[in-house]
């Protein structure tokens, strides 16, 4: 399958012009898997369909490693999904990039990756009018696990190199087959963020795809799916139209399993909080202040707004000063557990916080958030999914961030200073109509498609028609598959 020269037909590419191109730079689970998905339903329909896989260079494209001594690389991935989709007369490639082409690119741009010394600089970097270093400075965020991240000049080299290989490749695609739609994953990342550039550059409608509200459903829509306008307008739209007598009741559902620890759609991050657990209140009144992850919303351009302050970081300075003038509060900062897989100068930036009338609830701490916030006079979210869960249990919120939940009137939304310091003087504000949460909670138990070809078993593993994208011999196919079923036998057991 290897790709020995730029003539696109030799390798099992049997249209000139697609009428649909998936392009993809991912093989993590299930995210190529998806691409198949969304292949077969096309070719279904009857449309032009073809796959290409960029074998680039790609960090963020983790594969985890095999508990088998056989391989399972990136490549066994991609050609084992290739080999299924051939059979079924979808047309596929892999293209390799032209390393003598990418290194020429680099020179043009070397010299302001090597003196950049923060990670906001890397963003303003162009290579032939196209942004090559906004999505190299979304990926470089995430994956050093830092919204402020230390200058390591090799990875960003990397980075951009396959970026540059990403916009190389797709450029004579698109050029190629003049597509009338492409599909690709996510969008923000940097090796796949020059895809949507290009397509911009030739006026070719791109779709973005994403997992779903469940690991039974995914993503497909024209909006990147960190849009929070878009989302939003989903939201309402989906509750509004939906003619299901049990939407309260599948909404509550998801409120009501996120309470008890449950993952939905991702890992759960409440799984170990002890039940009930909450320190004692030092004040009158009780002001909880939910940290949340942003990293991944650092660089995604215009798609979300916050109207008060450019960070949250910068927000919650100004919330320690405030609670400090005010002596019959205390503000309870409760981080958020996932800042215990961030890098270590951001875990110790929030659990380190402190002030008068400051207390701390560390990242690593086993404090039930949801009894936490039943036992508060106020919670207050920059956009953590917390707000609108508090909102749920019953209790005051303010949202001084951007949240997809925003215009919901489940939570108070100032649009400046003046108006967060008029709602915080009353220290205790009337609850929302806990019911206006409700359209939240049904979107995202069931945005999405629902699979058909890919038979998911947990967030990071499952089947596609019938088989594993891992291995070529099935013996070890099978033994991975009863792998799995005992470790979901052990899990169910664990919480039994």
């Amino acid at each position: 399958m290897k790709d020995k020269s730029d003539n696109h037909k030799e390798i099992r590419f049997n249209i000139q012009k697609a009428d649909v191109l998936i392009i993809e730079t991912f093989a993590y689970c299930p995210h190529l898997e998806t691409a198949g998905e969304i292949a077969i339903k096309y070719r279904k329909e009857g449309v032009r369909v073809g796959i290409v896989f960029i074998d680039v260079d790609n960090p963020d494209d983790y594969i985890p490693k095999s508990v088998f001594v056989i391989s399972r690389s990136r490549r066994n991935r991609v050609e084992a999904l290739f080999r299924i989709l051939s059979k079924l007369g979808i047309n596929c490639l892999v293209k390799t990039p032209d390393q003598s082409l990418v290194d020429l690119l680099f020179e043009k741009i070397k010299d302001q990756i090597r003196s950049c010394n923060n990670v906001d600089y890397l963003r303003k970097i162009e290579l032939n009018n196209i942004k090559i270093g906004m999505g190299v400075a979304s990926s470089y965020v995430s994956y050093m696990k830092d919204i402020e991240p230390d200058i390591d000049k090799a990875l960003i080299e990397r980075y951009f190199k396959s970026a540059i290989a990403t916009y190389v490749e797709v450029e004579k695609l698109i050029q190629y087959f003049k597509p009338s739609q492409v599909v690709t994953y996510n969008g923000r990342f940097a090796c796949s963020k020059p895809i949507i550039y290009l397509c911009k550059k030739y006026s070719i409608p791109v779709f973005y795809h994403e997992r779903g509200a469940t690991k039974e459903r995914y993503y497909l829509s024209d909006k990147p799916p960190h849009d929070f306008k878009a989302i939003r307008a989903s939201i309402k739209k989906m509750w509004e139209l939906s003619q299901d007598q049990n939407k309260e009741e599948i909404a509550e559902s998801y409120f009501l399993r996120k309470i008890k620890g449950e993952g939905i759609g991702w890992v759960s991050f409440t799984e170990k909080q002890i039940k009930g657990m909450v320190p004692e209140k030092s004040k009158k009144y009780r002001w909880t202040y939910y940290s949340s992850s942003d990293d991944e919303y650092i660089y995604v351009e215009d798609s979300i707004e916050h109207p008060i302050f450019k960070s949250q970081i910068e927000a919650i300075r100004w919330l320690i000063n405030y609670a400090a003038r005010l002596d019959d509060v205390e503000l309870v900062i409760r981080v958020h557990p996932h800042k215990e897989q961030k890098s270590q100068r951001l875990r110790n930036f929030w659990n380190n916080l402190g002030g008068k009338n400051v207390s701390v609830i560390p990242s690593h701490s086993p404090i039930d958030s949801y009894a936490l916030a039943k036992n508060s006079d106020l919670i207050i979210v920059y956009g953590s999914t917390m707000g609108v869960e508090a909102a749920y249990l019953g209790k005051p919120v303010i949202t001084i961030g951007d949240a997809t939940y925003k215009g919901l009137d489940c939570t108070y939304e100032p649009s400046s200073l003046q108006e967060l310091k008029d709602y915080l003087s009353l220290k205790k504000l009337e609850p929302k109509e806990a019911k206006n949460s409700l359209p939240f909670g049904y979107y995202y138990m069931l945005y999405g498609n629902l699979f058909s070809y890919y038979k998911p078993y947990s967030l990071f593993q499952g089947k596609f028609v019938n088989d594993y994208l891992f291995y070529e011999n099935q013996i070890f196919s099978r033994l991975h598959e009863i792998k799995l079923k005992l470790t979901r036998l052990f899990q169910f057991m664990k919480r039994s």
